[in-house]
Parts: C-alpha cells; sequence; structure tokens
C-alpha cells in the first residue's frame, strides 16, 4: 500500500514542478512578445 501511494504521488509532483517551469517559460515569452513592437 505504502509502496503504491509512492509510485503514485511521485509522478505528480514532478509534473506539477514541470508545469510551473513551463508556466514560468510562457509568461517570460509572453512578456518578450508584448514587449516587442509588431
Amino acid at each position: 500500500m505504502k509502496k503504491h501511494y509512492l509510485t503514485a504521488a511521485e509522478p505528480a509532483c514532478l509534473i506539477r514542478a514541470v508545469g510551473s517551469h513551463v508556466n514560468q517559460a510562457i509568461v517570460r515569452y509572453d512578456m518578450a512578445n508584448s514587449a516587442t513592437p509588431r
């Protein structure tokens, strides 16, 4: 039971970390896009 919980929680933690990283990149890209005149 404990082993199953660990394998289920680890990917969720990884996904959260990756999601946060991707979100930061998107915000940075959006800021750079809006800063440059079209």
